[in-house]
């Protein structure tokens, strides 16, 4: 996973590399002699920062020193200072909850102080700790609340990094969309700044995520502009990372033979550079390559380089697809025992990965109680004399015959009471089996009889437009074709010319009336395209009006759903576009229909006036229980998102079911 970059205030120094040591020994020695002033916190922060990349414990403790310090000066700056210097240091030591709590009230000082740079840095780092704990939602909301001060700041430098650190929430999030807007943002900021590193940033982000819209010519153009920076301004470990991306991206496109030269290069500059985690993604990457262009003796070289630079280097993650890469080629290559072989090393790593923390703080806590226990047992032994120990033993000796005579008659009692213990945990369990059967044969009572209520809601709405379009429609139109002929064979008064013109565009707007309600009950498109050209038909037939801009997009459709989830999901899109020209009063809306496997995922969002989410919860309108029924019987979720004056948001997911 890609971290945030935490944003800190720094101290120039003017040390030189090969000075360090001596450095910060002068520094050590020399802060006895500061007093407890806000000199010295500064003195204690710069400790601490050397220790970053030495020693995290010793960091540590100077950055506490300081916070103590300056909160026993009464120095909110300073404490608010330290605070965004310490964040990183208690995030990579899994001290989150510590962390946030520290970060927050740095972000209070800084509104206390009014002090902007100290604002900008606790949002930032809010938003990084977040992030570790994986809650994306969080992290987004910092960013976004961080985003005008900074504009309002003016540093070119820090605004690129928030963009793009916006833009890699968003595709966190898999907001794909919303993350190409904050990465181009993020592109236009740093050519103007001319800052390397973040362009670079940036056009990897539009290169991923235009490999997940399915743009692979457009992914792949973003990725040549960054690799052409980083061969400009010799920046050989983001090359050596692009290259791997572009040689991904060919081998995904279907022309690994075109991935070949650039991985080639990589693992060439990988190797020369020292980077050894992405020497070994390059050598996955050739190894899956040569696999797509069956060159299988080639792609076995390739992947036991993979494994060398993995295993010698702990790269458990990338170990496990290496290994599964390989079982395929050796599978190819006709050497079955290495297939297995490779197959079970894959299985293996994959369970390890799952609970070896777990079983590594066990065994580090067996092994110490165990060594306390025999220390303890050895100066027990040696301070006590002879006879004492004689004496132990006849009395152990005694102790272990009772013992022994207990323990049978417990182990007897032990049988006894847990045959009875299981035999009526068998008749409990029994009985909570049977009450979950009756339990589930009334749900699928209950569900038989919602499916029947709405199929045949649907089936009586199909009759119904049929005969309204085919009967009364064709009756009204055989009206129209009657009356139009008579007039041209009767001779009336202008006048009554007049009253009968307007008695046939009468005529024409009740047969048009009559031809949308029937389409509104059972949309031709519904029924003979399916549910995403139906969604689109009702969408532009709103924008026809001129009244509201309806924007639809749809991902991964490519096949139709089961028709009654078809038929509730067009219903459920039909309910919320009428509650919003209703009672909104939005300009635009955004439609996005999303299948991702099984997964479907329907959102509506308006720019519209809002309103308080709580009056649905005490007085929910027909509409929205509706909705609600047809979202339950999807088994699915349904939220809610509105505040006044902040449009509102509403999302339906839900797990398609198999076609009967």
């Amino acid at each position: 996973m890609k971290y945030l970059l935490p944003i800190v205030f720094c101290i120039a120094s003017t040390t030189s590399g090969h000075s360090q040591v001596s450095w910060i020994d002068t520094m050590r020695q020399t802060l006895i002699t500061f007093p407890q002033d806000t000199l010295r916190v500064l003195h204690l922060l710069q400790i601490g920062n050397y220790f970053e990349n030495e020693n995290l414990d010793s960091s540590e403790w100077y950055y506490r020193q300081a916070l103590a310090l300056s909160r026993e000066l009464n120095a909110p700056f300073f404490e608010g200072k330290t605070i965004s210097w310490f964040t990183d240091v208690l995030n990579k030591q899994g001290k989150l909850n510590e962390s946030l709590e520290l970060n927050l009230r740095g972000y209070e000082i800084g509104k206390l102080l009014d002090h902007t740079r100290l604002t900008i840095a606790s949002l930032s780092n809010i938003a990084a700790t977040y992030q570790y704990l994986a809650d994306y939602e969080s992290t987004l909301k910092y960013q976004l609340e961080a985003l005008p001060v900074l504009e309002k700041m003016g540093d070119q430098n820090f605004l690129s990094s928030a963009l793009n650190n916006i833009s890699g929430t968003y595709q966190l999030l898999r907001q794909y969309e919303r993350a190409e807007i904050y990465a181009q943002r993020a592109l236009e900021v740093s050519q103007k700044s001319q800052n390397h590193a973040d362009r670079i940033s940036a056009l990897i982000s539009l290169g991923v995520i235009a490999n997940h819209l399915t743009s692979f010519e457009e992914a792949l153009d973003y990725l040549h502009q960054a690799l052409a920076v980083t061969e400009t301004h010799q920046m050989p470990y983001e090359q050596g990372i692009i290259l791997l991306n572009i040689g991904e991206n060919y081998t995904q496109m279907g022309t690994p033979s075109l991935a070949i030269p650039y991985l080639t290069k990589g693992i060439s500059l990988a190797e020369n550079y020292g980077d050894a985690e992405t020497q070994a993604r390059l050598l996955l990457a050739m190894g899956n390559a040569l696999i797509a262009l069956e060159k299988f003796p080639e792609a076995a070289v390739f992947l036991d380089r993979a494994i060398v630079v993995a295993e010698s280097n702990g790269f458990r993650d990338a170990l496990k697809k290496i290994y599964l890469a390989a079982s395929d080629a050796e599978l190819a290559l006709g050497h079955f025992d290495q297939y297995v072989t490779y197959r079970e090393r894959y299985s293996v790593l994959t369970d390890s990965l799952i609970n070896a923390t777990v079983l590594q703080n066990t065994a580090e806590f067996e092994t110490k109680y165990q060594a306390e226990k025999k220390q303890q047992e050895i100066e027990r032994l040696e301070k006590e004399g002879e006879i004492q120990r004689l004496q132990l033993r006849q009395r152990q000796g005694i102790i272990t015959a009772l013992g022994i005579v207990l323990g049978l008659l417990a182990a007897v009692a032990f049988l006894y009471f847990q045959n009875l213990h299981n035999k009526q945990q068998l008749v409990k369990q029994q009985i909570e089996l049977q009450e979950n059967q009756i339990l589930q044969l009334e749900q699928d009572k209950q569900l038989t009889a919602v499916d029947a209520m709405l199929r045949g809601q649907e089936v009586e709405r199909t009759r119904l437009a049929r005969d309204l379009h085919d009967g009364l429609g064709g009756m009204l139109s055989g009206v129209r074709q009657t009356l139009d002929a008579m007039k041209g064979n009767q001779i009336i008064t202008e006048e009554s010319a007049r009253g009968f013109n307007r008695a046939l565009e009468m005529l024409d707007s009740s047969i048009g009336e009559l031809r949308r309600v029937a389409r509104n009950m059972m949309p031709e498109a519904l029924l003979k395209f399916g549910l995403n050209d139906a969604i689109r038909d009702m969408c532009d037939a709103i924008n026809d009006t001129g009244k509201m801009r309806v924007q639809y997009q749809s991902f991964g459709l490519n096949t139709r759903l089961p028709e009654s989830q078809e038929v509730i999901l067009f219903r459920v899109t039909q309910e919320l576009l009428n509650n919003i020209m209703k009672h909104s009063g939005a300009s635009q809306v955004l439609i996005q229909l999303v299948q991702d496997g099984k997964r479907i995922h329907l959102t509506v969002e308006d720019n519209g006036k809002g309103f308080d989410t709580e009056i649905l919860h005490k007085a929910p309108g027909i509409g929205w229980l509706n909705i609600k029924s047809r979202v339950d019987y999807l088994a699915g979720t349904l939220q809610l998102r509105s505040q006044p004056g902040q449009g509102t948001t509403v999302e339906i997911e839900f797990m398609q079911k198999d076609k009967a």
